[in-house]
């Protein structure tokens, strides 16, 4: 199949949310400036007022939310549905859950 000139089977997106991930200097015990520390917030705030992408930040100390994600606007759930059936195509797969630090 050529992606270029065969349009796609599918389209959208397969996940209900999207997660912006930023590490998080604060909670590792580094000595971070104060600058950066307020320019993470201002793009967590930035996503959390214009857009339905989660932010959080991680640490070794866990996963730290600064805006719950919305619901995918491009989740498509036949594409989703058809992913799954298909999982066992993967040579490796491991299903896990994280609980978030609140």
């Amino acid at each position: 199949m050529n992606p270029v000139s065969e349009p796609p089977k599918f389209t959208g997106s397969i996940f209900d949310e999207v997660w912006l991930v930023h590490p998080d200097a604060s909670l590792t015990g580094s000595n971070i400036d104060t600058r950066v520390d307020h320019d993470v917030r201002t793009m967590a705030k930035l996503v959390r007022d214009f857009s339905p992408v989660g932010f959080m930040r991680v640490s070794h100390t866990g996963i730290h939310i600064e805006s719950k994600a919305g619901i995918n606007p491009y989740l498509n759930p036949e594409l989703k549905a058809h992913f799954i059936q298909h999982l066992d195509k993967f040579q490796t797969y491991e299903k896990f859950t994280v609980k978030p630090i609140q």
